[in-house]
């Protein structure tokens, strides 16, 4: 059986307006300052694509790319095995995979 969950436009609003404005901008290069200060105009369109995204089964190659950096652990600075990656994902996949989580 198969059936899809309708993302509302409203929820998305809720998520953008929400978003940490203090995260660094993702590989695509938007930063969540200017997502949140721009969630009238960009909630609706966002939907569609979230919808889109969903119907399809598939997400766009940009929102698969991330930003991998090394964060220092503990012990000597010098070796490789004392840092673990940390990778900066899209704003927008965030988004995306709050309205998802949200309809688990």
């Amino acid at each position: 059986m198969y059936w899809t969950c309708v993302v509302s436009e409203a929820r998305v609003s809720d998520i953008l307006s929400n978003l940490n404005i203090r995260k660094s901008a993702s590989p695509d290069g938007i930063p969540p300052k200017l997502l949140r200060i721009a969630t009238p105009v960009i909630a609706a369109p966002l939907t569609k694509l979230f919808n889109y995204c969903i119907d399809v089964g598939e997400w766009p190659c940009q929102w698969k790319l991330s930003n991998v950096a090394p964060v220092y652990k503990k012990d000597d600075d010098t070796s490789k095995t004392n840092y673990r990656p940390v990778s900066v994902f899209s704003a927008i996949l965030k988004v995306c995979e709050k309205v998802k989580y949200g309809q688990l």
